[in-house]
């Protein structure tokens, strides 16, 4: 008859013969790195989409001002500038021509 202590210790060893080397296989390596190689090429790809789209918006903000710019220039001069006679700028509440 088998006693407790002697089934535990059976029992640790058939699992330390199964076990003879650690770590992982060249095959669960190489799946782990393709998948890290995957998820990091969605990242970027993610982020320069980001990019353009901020650019992209900043743009858009920049021809908005533009167009209030030339808005407040024909409200004020009755006529939009024209680039041979000078450009006059709204800059701190007073208009500053420029050449």
């Amino acid at each position: 008859m088998y006693t407790l202590a002697h089934l535990l210790k059976t029992l640790s060893l058939s699992r330390r013969a199964n076990k003879k080397y650690g770590g992982f296989t060249l095959v669960e390596l190489i799946i782990i790195i393709g998948i890290l190689a995957l998820l990091s090429t969605i990242g970027i790809l993610s982020m320069s989409n980001f990019n353009a789209n901020s650019r992209d918006a900043t743009r858009v903000e920049d021809l908005s001002n533009i167009q209030k710019g030339l808005g407040i220039a024909q409200t004020i001069n009755g006529k939009f500038p024209l680039a041979d006679n000078g450009i006059q700028v709204l800059s701190g509440g007073t208009l500053i021509q420029t050449q």
